[in-house]
């Protein structure tokens, strides 16, 4: 991203071209059919200002950097710029590339988390999630809110989901009789203190749980029946933490393999979970109306 690295970079740039680079920065996809002047008319500079702005980026004229412009452009839209710079976040960066980032984070955690799921795993967590009844999410801190949007897809599929976030509620159905239960553990590191001590009683318990980490080698591994894994990085530059941004690869993987089992439970009993979904529709109709003529 050379050209819009330097027109964040420069610092010497003239008050009239900061507002040429402000409004290329707010407004990409201007520049795909505006001239020189028309820019400079926008940008409350000059056509004089623009062809100076245009040499201080490296750039002969105005057309060659319109075209290095809009192919960095296309190329961070296509998803192509996978460098370890393009997955932390900036001081001051603009929303172009902010934009651009989220976007590549979250469709890159999702194809990788795809091919770490193989068929045959896939299979065996579906027959744990049909098999059960209940469906138990333990999670803490940011990792609540994914483990509610679990439940609310099991939910649509006749399963009676909840989300347990205390500690005392957790150890006390962890000793509690788990048969037709189903726990599913969200931890990022999959070394939580508390979990892994929950995650021991549910292993003496003989229940079923799923983990859902980005580790690998954590410690609650030992303890549970699968492990679903999610990207530890998103390049192969070494072991980033994408400052600012892990939890957002995190959270689009998270939801993507709870979206893969709730589909494929939804698949297996598709009259009712129809039947089931169009009740609630019409329920949540009536209760608009209700609320509406009040």
């Amino acid at each position: 991203m050379e050209i819009i690295r330097q027109m964040q970079e420069r610092k010497d740039l003239t008050e009239r071209e900061r507002n040429i680079r402000d409004y290329l920065m707010e407004h990409p996809e201007a520049v795909i059919s505006m001239t020189a002047k028309q820019l400079g008319e926008v940008s409350y500079s000059s056509t004089a200002a623009v062809s100076r702005f245009c040499r201080k980026i490296g750039c002969q004229d105005y057309g060659e950097f319109r075209l290095r412009f809009l192919s960095e452009l296309q190329s961070t839209e296509g998803g192509q710029e996978t460098t370890t710079e393009h997955f932390v976040i900036q001081q001051q960066e603009n929303a172009m590339t902010i934009r651009n980032k989220i976007a590549d984070i979250d469709t890159l955690a999702v194809e990788k988390t795809k091919r770490l799921l193989t068929i045959d795993q896939l299979a065996r967590v579906g027959k744990m999630v049909h098999e059960a009844k209940y469906i138990d999410f333990y999670a803490f801190d940011m990792n609540i809110h994914l483990a509610r949007y679990g439940c609310s897809q099991f939910f649509h599929c006749d399963k009676v989901a909840n989300t347990y976030a205390e500690d005392n509620i957790q150890r006390m159905m962890a000793l509690q009789n788990n048969e037709n239960h189903l726990s599913i553990m969200i931890s990022h590191t999959g070394n939580n203190k508390k979990l892994v001590e929950l995650v021991r009683d549910l292993h003496r318990a003989k229940a079923k749980t799923i983990l859902i980490t980005s580790q690998g080698k954590s410690r609650m591994k030992a303890y549970v029946d699968e492990v679903l894994l999610t990207p530890r990085t998103l390049t192969e530059c070494g072991s980033i933490r994408m400052e600012g941004l892990w939890t957002v690869a995190f959270s689009a993987a998270t939801k993507y393999l709870l979206d893969v089992m709730f589909a494929m439970e939804f698949s297996a009993g598709y009259a009712e979970n129809i039947k089931l979904s169009k009740q609630y529709y019409e329920i949540g109709a009536k209760n608009l109306c209700d609320t509406e003529k009040s």
